[in-house]
């Protein structure tokens, strides 16, 4: 699985990173090819009027790219903001930030952020690391899934069934 990160190298990734204070991180998954959606909790009273951001942590101690941010204003955060496949909404009233990877692929796996943004200075909410499974519909080998033994069970079952009810009835 590409991207996929063990215990032990996500744990030195964050010491690396040099982060003031630890933050935990949460690992969501997701299929390649299909959506998968992202929530950021938050405390609505601190960090209600401020501008939040998704980015993704470039490397072990490179700087945390912008993927796309919420509405420049906070009275329209509610909005979603889109860059490419990814989407972005903030609800202040839950202290929730969305993030929506509408089309969830093997090269989105890593390490990303939610912040909310002040000025240049960025607080981190919350750490997530995505993690991309394979669709196993997507192979080629994908009638392998599908071999029905179910039936074929069912009706040894109701045979069976059948003779033993026959054989209550001769006796």
């Amino acid at each position: 699985m590409t991207g996929h990160m063990d215990p032990l190298q996500l744990i030195l990734l964050l010491a690396a990173t040099g982060l003031s204070a630890p933050v935990n991180v949460t690992v969501v998954q997701g299929v390649a090819g299909w959506p998968l959606k992202v929530f950021c909790p938050y405390d609505a009273s601190k960090y209600w009027a401020k501008r939040k951001a998704w980015c993704r942590q470039l490397g072990e101690e490179g700087p945390c790219q912008r993927v796309v941010s919420t509405h420049r204003s906070w009275l329209l955060s509610f909005l979603k903001r889109r860059n490419g496949s990814t989407v972005i909404t903030d609800d202040t009233l839950g202290g929730t930030l969305t993030i929506t990877l509408r089309n969830l692929q093997a090269q989105d796996a890593g390490l990303y952020q939610c912040q909310s943004l002040q000025g240049s200075k960025a607080d981190v909410l919350s750490q997530v690391l995505v993690e991309v499974l394979a669709d196993p519909l997507d192979h080629q080998d994908s009638g392998d899934f599908w071999v029905p033994e179910e039936p074929e069970r069912f009706e040894e079952a109701q045979v069976e069934h059948s003779i033993s009810r026959y054989g209550d009835r001769s006796s």
